[in-house]
């Protein structure tokens, strides 16, 4: 075996998923190369401190050039002048060269198309991949990429039944990374929740499950795409390095082999090689008229698909940012209308994300302004995943249509100052609705334990809400380990409604149950107070008898 293969570390994405290996070498802080190959497509993702600094890809729709033209900042006959223009660096250079484009703007450009082949290779479900130390890049390619938010981001694309399918055992264990600051991350309800409940201190899945309500094939899913996140450390994990391959990387010293340029001029002088007489025979027949023509007219449809009817409007970054922080839809973020077709809703988010994706400003702004802004492309991400697909779109348009209903009825019909605000409380509302009545039929039905999840989320959607903290904590009092936690859901009911007899009820019945007389007695006295007619406390109190 070679210096070089003893080096390397390779596998298949069947066992280790990119994302894992991404979040794997981050941890480990290496430097090298991540070389993945699909079939036909190849990437090499190219990594410093375990930070993406470069990606390359042999897909022409990565292919700078093609980025260009669907964004529409370069034309045909400015490529038609430009030897090899499918050379990202001779392209970039010559585009600089003619004054198309600033030095500034290419990096832009070259972030954008590193984030985008990150995106399309986190997503491959089948492949081979290999790691080396020896391929690094030359001065001057580095294009910081925020891998942390690309992973979180790709990672609610991801089903939960995938998910599932990465754990080994439940005895794996999850703690809090209290270096990353989270406050401006437009977690999930149930993330926000889980994440909550952590700490430094290490937990087992089973014990997680325990303290947040959840059941594990809801908890797991959550667990996973905050681990991907960095927001938490993840321990007893399936890694792909070993200790001594780690050990290898460290106590070798490694010199410059190759950079992006080389491996990827390489593999240009290889694929010329093998091809000589196809690829002359190829530039022939693009002189053609005719090649030219079916060239043209595709690329003519592609752009008309791509800008539809969407037409870009000038906007400043601050108003951008209010634009995304208040828009109480999806549609009137983007500012389009509810039955845009795709093309305009891709026209719409690739015009935000040119402009102001996190990357244009990396270094250029306050670190207040940078947070806001990253937050702001990680919900116009999400909007536009959202709507991209047929199906999600249609079930938030559902959803939408409920929430706009609830509201018209609450303002009359006025809907003319709606806020997200107002539309995020209406909808949470909603689900802690559908929450607590499908866990109160389980309840009735007798199914205490299923009830549990359901009414533990209604809680955590509107912990205000009296009857779902009482209904929580009688489904909570039908397990002998969870009585403490009954009992403060009954207390904290009885303290949100103090007029309302049945909460004190459901409260003296579990200290009656448990055998709390004096606690029992106390709680049925108050109520008598407020209520001294109140039959069913009367019987209570006249079984319990006299305190001894």
């Amino acid at each position: 075996m070679t210096g070089q293969r003893k080096l390397e570390v390779q596998g298949i994405v069947q066992r280790h998923p990119i994302p894992e290996i991404l979040v794997e070498i981050n941890q480990i802080r290496l430097d090298g190369s991540l070389r993945i190959t699909n079939r036909d497509q190849k990437v090499i993702i190219y990594v410093e401190k375990g930070n993406i600094a470069f990606a390359v890809s042999n897909a022409r729709e990565h292919r700078l050039f093609t980025i260009l033209l669907a964004q529409g900042r370069v034309e045909n006959k400015h490529l038609a002048g430009i030897d090899d223009f499918t050379n990202d660096f001779k392209l970039s250079h010559a585009l600089v060269s003619k004054g198309l484009l600033s030095e500034e703007e290419i990096g832009e450009f070259f972030r954008f198309q590193i984030r985008a082949i990150v995106s399309t290779v986190i997503g491959w479900k089948t492949g081979n991949w290999v790691f080396s130390p020896l391929a690094r890049l030359k001065d001057g390619l580095r294009y910081d990429v925020d891998l942390r938010s690309a992973l979180f981001e790709s990672s609610h694309a991801m089903t939960d039944y995938e998910i599932l399918a990465r754990f080994k055992s439940l005895e794996e264990s999850f703690a809090l990374n209290t270096n990353v600051r989270s406050s401006t991350i437009p977690f999930s309800p149930q993330e926000a929740f889980v994440l909550s409940r952590l700490d430094e201190h290490p937990l087992k899945i089973e014990e997680i499950k325990t303290i947040s309500g959840l059941a594990g094939n809801e908890v797991m899913p959550i667990l996973y795409r905050l681990w991907l996140g960095g927001f938490i450390f993840r321990d007893h994990w399936n890694k792909a390095f070993t200790k001594e391959a780690v050990d290898r990387f460290r106590n070798t010293k490694v010199y410059l082999k190759q950079s992006a340029k080389s491996v990827e001029g390489e593999e240009r002088i290889k694929q010329e090689e093998a091809r000589k007489a196809a690829e002359e025979e190829e530039r022939k027949r693009r002189e053609q008229e005719e090649k030219q023509r079916i060239a043209e007219e595709k690329r003519e449809k592609e752009r008309r698909e791509f800008q539809a009817d969407y037409k870009e409007v000038e906007i400043s970054v601050e108003d951008y940012l209010t634009l995304v922080e208040e828009a109480p839809t999806y549609y009137e973020l983007f500012g389009i209308e509810p039955d845009a077709k795709p093309a305009t809703i891709k026209r719409a988010y690739f015009s935000f994300a040119r402009r102001f994706h996190p990357d244009v400003f990396h270094k250029k702004v306050e670190p207040e302004l940078h947070r806001r802004i990253q937050k702001a492309f990680t919900e116009i991400a999400q909007a536009y995943e959202t709507l991209r697909h047929e199906d999600s779109r249609e079930l938030y348009n559902m959803k939408l249509e409920r929430v706009i209903d609830a509201l018209k009825k609450k303002h009359d019909g006025d809907l003319g100052s709606l806020t997200r605000d107002e539309v995020a409380r209406q909808d949470r509302s909603r689900m802690a609705m559908d929450s607590f009545e499908r866990g109160k039929r389980l309840l009735e039905d007798g199914y205490y334990e299923d009830a549990g999840p359901h009414l533990g989320r209604a809680v955590q959607l509107e912990d205000s809400n009296a009857e779902y903290r009482a209904f929580y904590g009688l489904a909570l009092s039908k397990e002998k380990r969870n009585r403490h936690k009954a009992e403060a859901e009954l207390k904290a009911a009885v303290n949100l409604a103090p007029s309302e007899p049945k909460y004190r009820l459901m409260l003296v019945e579990l200290y009656v149950e448990i055998g709390l007389s004096v606690r029992a007695r106390n709680e049925l006295k108050r109520l008598l107070e407020k209520d001294p007619e109140n039959r069913r406390a009367k019987e209570l109190l006249e079984e319990l008898g006299e305190e001894n």
